[in-house]
């Protein structure tokens, strides 16, 4: 998912649920959302994402191993809010947490 755009990326929870090995951005929010389910490169060097293409396309054990690493990410729902009464709770709390720092 060639994206620079931070959001939750669903594509991923959906490739990880459909069973598919992930390519992604090394960025924070897709390390957070894909954890070790997925091979990460830079998506500003044409290289990078050549060689992780590569990479993925020839190494079956490494898609394997994404794959049931998916999985794993998958059950692992503590790190999402449960709502976004939560999530508004949580930035408020951190922008006061700012605020009074300044």
């Amino acid at each position: 998912m060639p994206t620079t755009l931070e959001t939750l990326c669903l594509p991923f929870l959906e490739a990880m649920a459909m069973g598919t090995p992930i390519l992604a951005p090394d960025l924070d929010f897709a390390r957070y959302v894909c954890g070790d389910a997925a091979i990460f490169y830079d998506p500003w060097e044409i290289e990078s994402i050549f060689c992780s293409i590569l990479l993925m396309r020839e190494n079956a054990s490494l898609r394997k191993e994404l794959v049931e690493k998916g999985k794993i990410e998958l059950g692992n729902r503590g790190k999402f809010a449960e709502n976004w009464e939560e999530t508004a709770a949580d930035l408020m709390r951190n922008l006061r947490l700012l605020i009074e720092q300044t």
